[in-house]
């Protein structure tokens, strides 16, 4: 029911800007009764509620606020899960054609991986020449290029630097548990802080 109630939004919304609005702007349109077997008089009724002072402030504001869109998309009405679905489906048909050349038919049935957020954001603004919607959506998606490389250098570097500073706190508990048990075996451990990497070491 969701559905048919978005589809019958879009509909109105697309009868209020091809016919409503367009005949008002002195653009030519198409008979709407005509091509879409509508009844006259329930016509003249909507196109009477779309020409209220009211209905005129909420377009002047949704107007306004498309204007700072800099980076429309070409989706259709399925939106990203009907986007999604397609990448899968090219993924999918990709996985078994090169299963069918490395002649592993095991990989077949293994099911592909998630698609990831910025290569659907980049496929949603591009179009079906190529190109991008907007300067905007070109100068990101140039970013976009390096960023999945760079971010796992530095999701790689920062999991190093967590696992060595934890390596670390354990070898300072190690120290001072050593410490606890051998009283005067001879063992030092400098204090321990938690802005310098300390060291441990035995004495002569």
């Amino acid at each position: 029911m969701s559905t048919v109630a978005t589809r019958w939004r879009q509909f109105k919304s697309t009868l209020t800007s091809k016919f409503v609005f367009a005949k008002t702007e002195g653009q030519q349109t198409q008979d709407v009764v005509t091509k879409y077997g509508l009844d006259p008089e329930a016509w003249k009724q909507f196109e009477e509620t779309r020409l209220t002072p009211n209905w005129e402030g909420i377009r002047k504001r949704a107007q306004s606020i498309q204007k700072h869109n800099d980076c429309p998309h070409v989706l259709s009405r399925g939106g990203y899960d009907l986007l999604e679905k397609k990448l899968l489906d090219q993924k999918r048909k990709r996985i078994q054609e090169e299963a069918l050349l490395s002649e592993n038919p095991a990989s077949v049935d293994e099911p592909p991986s998630p698609i990831k957020r910025h290569v659907k954001w980049k496929v949603a603004r591009t179009r079906a020449v190529g190109n991008m919607t907007s300067d905007s959506a070109q100068e990101i998606a140039d970013k976009i290029v390096s960023s999945p490389i760079c971010c796992n250098v530095h999701m790689f570097k920062y999991f190093v630097m967590k696992m060595t500073a934890r390596c670390v706190f354990l070898c300072h508990l190690f120290c001072v548990g050593l410490l606890r048990r051998a009283g005067n075996a001879g063992f030092v451990c400098t204090p321990w802080s938690a802005r310098h990497t300390e060291h441990c070491h035995w004495t002569t």
